[in-house]
């Protein structure tokens, strides 16, 4: 590996990179489109609608980083459609990845003009925080009881994908997430990262979501380094990186397809040099 010690700093995503949320946020996606199409579109739920392959489909467009849009998306094309059944209205992966590739701006705005509004973006959103947080959590954040669903919370099913602490690390330590900082504090409790200043923690609550650039400029500034060794797993990830240009981006995980990737964090980091081998939990360079 080459970069300086004195002008890089380490930055993680955390779904997918840090954490092992295949599932928690997958499956809040997946069961939220089978119940809001049972319960608001009143259709017959006879297949598993969105699978693994429609998954990847949408972390290869660099603007559907947020699931709980990738779920309304989802259901905004069920409801263009017609008949009777979730399999009948559910688009495959191949006519699922073709609508994708068309959004070029944000799926807020992208959604109501390819699907029309007839699915409220907020009530599929609140199915999924249900989904996710679980009944205590959701209390907690919201601070009132769960109205569709009640359920222990989805993310308990995440695990750490490294269990080296961030002041272990050689570098600067920060984090660039799409997660809320209500989310974001879940995944520290379950990292043992809880000390981490929350100033290296760049998430929606600071209004700077990925693909954009601009939380890469801002760690790097904060942690008083030139460039950034960022490890991703999505193509908001690649997208946000390229963007800010200085430094090396690390692909972890499937959706990069072939060519240098890392099936976890712990992977790269011993394959670049950056973690002892007795901190190697799981995964093989790809």
């Amino acid at each position: 590996m080459t970069h300086s010690c004195s002008s890089s700093c380490l930055v993680f995503d955390v779904d997918g990179v840090l954490l092992d949320t295949s599932g928690s946020f997958q499956l809040v996606v997946e069961t939220a489109i089978q119940f809001f199409a049972r319960r608001f579109m009143n259709l017959a739920t006879d297949i598993k609608a969105f699978t693994d392959e429609h998954y990847r489909a949408a972390k290869e467009n660099p603007l559907f980083n947020d699931d709980y849009d990738i779920a309304w998306t989802f259901l905004s094309a069920i409801a263009e459609t017609r008949g009777e059944t979730l399999g009948a209205r559910a688009p495959g992966p191949a006519a699922w990845r073709s609508m994708l590739r068309s959004c070029d701006v944000d799926p807020v705005e992208w959604v109501p003009v390819r699907f029309g509004d007839s699915v409220d973006r907020s009530t599929v959103r609140m199915v999924c925080e249900e989904l996710y947080y679980g009944r205590e959590v959701y209390r907690s954040v919201r601070s009132v009881t769960p109205r569709f669903v009640s359920v222990p919370g989805l993310w308990r099913l995440e695990r750490p994908f490294i269990k080296t602490h961030w002041s272990a690390l050689p570098l600067p330590v920060g984090v660039y997430t799409g997660r809320n900082d209500a989310e974001m504090e879940l995944a520290l409790k379950l990292l043992g990262w809880t000390d981490i200043p929350r100033d290296r923690c760049i998430t929606t609550g600071s209004g700077i979501r990925k693909p954009s650039p601009r939380g890469l400029e801002l760690l790097a500034k904060k942690l008083g380094r030139r460039n950034v060794i960022f490890f991703g797993d999505t193509e908001s990830d690649r997208t946000a990186f390229k963007g800010f240009g200085k430094g090396r981006f690390i692909p972890i995980g499937p959706v990069f397809g072939y060519g240098e990737r890392y099936a976890t964090l712990e992977a790269a980091l011993q394959y670049l040099g950056l973690a002892n081998p007795g901190d190697i939990t799981t995964g093989k360079q790809l």
